[in-house]
């Protein structure tokens, strides 16, 4: 069981990546992206158009296959972020708020190998309610709770968390 400053660091970071998450400029969908090392943060990202272009919430979204393309995602940002400024993200985690998806990471398949080539340890997803503002669309289901992904054994004690471990994702 985690000791109770812990649990409440963790909380905290949960809070500032859902406030993160406000700054997203995509119509479809508002998500926040923290990465922290040593217990620090170290970078901050959110879903929004790259520097100099239009955002969607000023032009519309770019619609390609059912995706608006005309936005970096959230993870994508923060991992750009600390690449462009020289600060190391091995062994990090990044916490990520916003989205809801069908699939088993909650992120999607390019930033969770973006987040792997940086070198980020774990990635936890931080789950919201319908009744949130990021709620959009109805979705193929609603993350029920903390997702941790780690390339290392991880024993979670948090209350409906799911683990998964990269070498046996498929």
């Amino acid at each position: 069981m985690r000791e109770p400053r812990e649990q409440l660091k963790i909380e905290v970071m949960h809070e500032i990546v859902k406030s993160l998450s406000k700054l997203g400029t995509c119509k479809r969908a508002k998500v926040g992206a923290l990465i922290v090392r040593d217990g620090r943060i170290i970078s901050t990202g959110y879903n929004g158009s790259p520097p100099g272009s239009p955002h969607c919430e000023d032009v519309g979204c770019e619609m390609v296959d059912g995706h608006c393309i005309r936005t970096t995602h959230a993870e994508a940002n923060a991992i750009a972020f600390a690449a462009r400024h020289g600060i190391p993200t091995d062994g990090a985690t990044i916490y990520v708020y916003g989205w809801i998806t069908g699939g088993d990471l909650g992120i999607c398949p390019a930033c969770d190998k973006l987040a792997r080539s940086a070198g980020i340890a774990r990635t936890e997803i931080v789950p919201f309610e319908k009744k949130e503002p990021n709620w959009q669309d109805e979705p193929t289901r609603l993350l029920d709770g903390i997702v941790h992904v780690t390339r290392e054994k991880h024993d979670c004690t948090v209350a409906g968390c799911r683990v998964f471990s990269h070498r046996e994702l498929k």
